[in-house]
């Protein structure tokens, strides 16, 4: 299926630089977290730009950074933030292209931003043709810029059945760093 890494230094490039995103998004949560944040109010449309790529053991060798899109609504309930989201990024990986994902998110406000837990339906289109479905889920952290903009970071597992003509199995990690406006 996926091409196994020919070259450690590859492994140890892409390892480090999961480790650094994920750092840097547990050590902003850990800080912000104990500071819920009742005054900020998160409705609304959203949308922006993504930059990520495929991580792990199993992502293929001519992976490259894949960019893409996303829109979504949020309902501020107070204490919590539910909403939906839809993801598209273009062609990154040598089997799956332009991966999309219809998701729902369910997160907490903290002072400066949103943590959130995501889940839905993943779809791509598969490179011998014919297309691949499964489901998505994962994590992730928007940053409140300013009012209206804001950066993040999403980390997701996609699990697609039944892929191609011999039928295999495909699960995909990402990280993606998002830079979106709230209308």
């Amino acid at each position: 299926m996926f091409k196994k890494a020919k070259s450690t230094g590859q492994r140890s490039f892409n390892a480090a630089w999961v480790h650094t995103v994920c750092g840097l998004i547990c050590a902003t949560a850990m800080v912000t977290l104990p500071q819920i944040s009742e005054a900020q109010d998160l409705s609304g449309f959203y949308g922006g730009l993504s930059i990520g790529r495929e991580i792990g053991k199993d992502a293929p060798n001519d992976a490259e950074n894949a960019f893409g899109g996303f829109a979504g609504y949020n309902f501020d309930m107070g204490s919590a933030v539910v909403g939906g989201e839809f993801s598209y990024n273009a062609p990154h990986s040598s089997e799956l292209e332009q991966p999309m994902h219809i998701k729902g998110r369910v997160g907490i406000p903290v002072v400066g931003g949103l943590l959130y837990g995501t889940a839905g339906l993943a779809r791509a289109k598969v490179e011998e043709g014919g297309t691949a479905k499964g489901s998505v889920y994962g994590i992730g952290y928007d940053f409140a810029v300013s009012e209206n903009f804001t950066v993040g970071a999403e980390y997701l597992r996609s699990q697609y059945r039944d892929v191609g003509s011999a039928d295999d199995d495909i699960e995909t990690n990402s990280v993606t760093l998002r830079a979106g406006f709230r209308f």
